[in-house]
Parts: structure tokens; sequence; C-alpha cells
């Protein structure tokens, strides 16, 4: 299989990637949640919450052309729901338009909301591939069950992560075969039709095989870790500083924009 891992830089050396898990997921968790509750326009604060996560990523030896590709390729989702904040955001008008039945007008309190919604996007994006990219998937699975995620949620993400690879490798056999049998044109429709449900007829032996085995292997329901969780004080002094300085970065935005 040919597939891209999300955590496929977890292998390397930083310190980051020497950081407990757990550290790493409440400090990134805790530094979206700053983020996401700075109020609009207080660009300062996004200036700093960029540096920081800027040198996360630097701190982390992941490529920074990796984590910035992949911020930006969901950051037009995301994009895609702020878009109309500018012009339906009521304050004093800085352009109108009218188009034929199609008038309004873009205000100055929803052009920096906008910008604040688009920041606090990108920066959160950031922040979360880098840590996903630095830690291994089931070590930040178990980070996530040791820090009270339901157990049923630890094992349906862990499962969903793993076993999305075999069917995205099922899909394209299936593929193949269809452009092989020359599956394309008038025919296309009907053979997709039937890619699609013999993929569902096939997940479900794939699943039901995979967990009669994981039962004989004595599997109990829970997570298994191989790597053993220290937290160390050198830990939480990192992950302590990273959010001190996120916010000490809110309470200057908020001085200064006041």
């Amino acid at each position: 299989m040919h597939h891209t891992h999300i955590d496929r830089y977890a292998g390397l050396s930083s310190p980051v990637h020497a950081l407990d898990a757990r550290a790493k997921l409440l400090a990134t968790v805790a530094f979206v949640f700053l983020v996401v509750l700075t109020p609009d326009g207080w660009f300062l604060s996004y200036g700093a919450y960029l540096l920081l996560a800027g040198a996360a990523v630097l701190a982390s030896r992941v490529p920074a052309g990796y984590v910035l590709r992949r911020s930006l390729s969901i950051f037009p989702f995301a994009l895609a729901v702020s878009v109309f904040v500018p012009f339906i955001t009521p304050g004093p008008e800085l352009w109108r338009f009218d188009w034929g039945p199609v008038s309004g007008a873009v205000t100055a309190p929803g052009l920096a909301r906008f910008a604040s919604l688009s920041l606090k996007t990108l920066i959160s994006f950031l922040a979360t591939i880098t840590l996903v990219a630095a830690t291994p998937f089931g070590e930040l699975m178990e980070a996530a069950g040791r820090l009270g995620l339901p157990s049923r949620m630890v094992v349906v993400l862990s499962f969903m992560y793993r076993y999305l690879f075999l069917i995205v490798d099922e899909t394209s056999h299936m593929l193949l075969a269809r452009n092989l049998r020359g599956g394309g044109g008038k025919s296309l429709l009907r053979a997709s039709g039937g890619i699609v449900g013999a993929l569902l007829v096939r997940s479900f032996e794939h699943a039901d095989r995979l967990y009669f085995a994981m039962l004989l292997r004595g599997y109990d329901g829970r997570t298994v870790s191989l790597r053993p969780f220290h937290l160390t004080v050198r830990d939480a002094a990192l992950s302590g500083g990273f959010l001190g300085l996120t916010a000490l970065g809110l309470i200057l935005g908020g001085f200064f924009h006041a």
C-alpha cells in the first residue's frame, strides 16, 4: 500500500517529539482554546500566536512546507463558512455595491471579524497538524484516553485511522480492475455502483475477521501502548512555558487594543 500517513514524521528526533504525548495534547488543546477565545481585532495577539506556532514547527523539525500545505488544504473549508461575515456584520460601511437585484455593503467590524476568524483558523490548524505530525497516532489516542476521552471513542478513532488504509487500498485495486476491463463510458455508472456494493460487503467481511482475530489475541476493548508514558518536570516546564507565552500574547494584545 502506498498512502500518506498523517504521522509520517513522528519518527524524527526533536524536543517536541521527546515530550510526553499527554503534555503535548494538553498544551495544544489549551493553545487552540486561547486562540479561539481571543476577541476580534486583537491582531497583536494573533501575531504572537503565529510566532509561537512557527517556533513549535521549527522545534519539531517537521518540514514547514508540509505543515503549511496541510493547513492550507483544510483552510478553504473554514473560509467558506466565514466569507459572508464582512457583509452581515453591522457597523460603519467601507464599501457598498449594487449589482442589479443584489446589494450589500462591507463593514469595518465585519472585515476585522473575517480577518480574525481566518487567522484563528490558520493558527489552530498549524498547531494541530504539528501535534499530529510529531506524535505517533497510537500514542496520541492513548494519551487522549488517559486524559479522559471515552474509551469507545478512542477505539473508534484508532480503528478508523488504521483500517482506512485497507479500504483505500481495496478501492484502488477495484478501480484498476474496472479500468483494465474497460469499465468506462456508458457502463461507468454501473461499474461504479458495483464497486461501492462490493466494497461495502468486503468491509463487513474484513471487520468480522479482524475482530475475531483480535479476540483470539486477547483484545479486551482497551488500547495498549508499547511505549511507556512518563510525565517529567521538563515536559511540564516546556508545556507550561509555551502556554505562559500564549497567555502573555493574549494580555499584550488586550493592552494595546484598549
